[in-house]
């Protein structure tokens, strides 16, 4: 894995890891523009990108991704739930360990 994809990915996990403990939707980052590695993958389909490489997904199909991501589209609009809150914490925890285990072996 190249160095900057690496950095991409940890970037990732890191953003991922915030989420997995924000309060309130409007502190949670899910869109593409918050991705360090759509940044560099999506504008060629993914290609490359470990989470495709991965999922053979383009879009973080067949991740937490897409969990957190509807989970999220509700408690934005609901965002005084609690459950909803714990239901997009889990997601995020969930796209953090699916992240960590896309990293190399070393």
């Amino acid at each position: 894995m190249e160095q900057r994809t690496r950095d991409a990915l940890e970037a990732s996990i890191a953003k991922w890891e915030r989420n997995a403990v924000v309060d309130a939707p409007k502190d949670a980052m899910v869109l593409r523009r918050h991705c360090r590695l759509c940044d560099l993958f999506y504008k060629n389909n993914c290609c490359g990108c470990p989470v495709s490489e991965r999922t053979g997904a383009p879009d973080c199909g067949e991740t937490s991704y897409e969990s957190a991501f509807f989970i999220f589209l509700d408690w934005r609009k609901h965002s005084d739930s609690t459950q909803l809150r714990e239901k997009f914490r889990a997601a995020a925890l969930a796209e953090v360990e699916f992240l960590k285990s896309l990293r190399p072996a070393t």
